[in-house]
């Protein structure tokens, strides 16, 4: 019994890594239509990405935001940033219904938009704070296009 992969499985694999051409992988699909066993290899090696992503230690990005996760600074960003952005919003919203059914309302003045703001402010320094924390760990900071 050979070990090595025959040619149907070895187009199998570049199908399913999704490494082929336009044109290549056209009239591989059209044999995968007509070929239950081939169908049946494309599956079995699907079945074992989903296997191997289930069994694969986390990414070190993935650890640092764990971390960051745990640290209270952080997760206080996050509830003040949301808070303030539900809220002002929500004030917002209501001023505007209000304003649509009477006509002599007063302006809100500055405090919802700034909370607004403020709010979002603050969720961008949060999701700027991951992303600075992530990038010595993004494995495709070199690449180049």
């Amino acid at each position: 019994m050979s070990t090595e992969p025959t040619p149907d499985q070895l187009l199998a694999m570049r199908y399913a890594d999704g490494e082929l051409e336009p044109e290549e992988r056209r009239r591989f699909e059209e044999r995968l239509a007509e070929d239950e066993a081939l169908r049946l290899e494309v599956s079995a090696l699907r079945h074992l990405e989903v296997l191997a992503r289930q069994v694969a230690p986390p990414e070190p990005a993935d650890l640092v935001l764990g971390e960051l996760g745990r640290e209270r600074m952080h997760r206080l960003l996050g509830w003040v940033g949301w808070l303030l952005v539900a809220g002002a919003s929500l004030g917002l919203l209501g001023h505007a219904i209000l304003t649509l059914f009477d006509r002599d309302w007063t302006e809100p003045g500055p405090a919802l938009p700034l909370a607004l703001g403020t709010g979002l402010v603050l969720l961008l320094l949060r999701v700027l704070r991951e992303r600075l924390a992530r990038l010595p760990h993004d494995p495709y900071r070199s690449v180049r296009r």
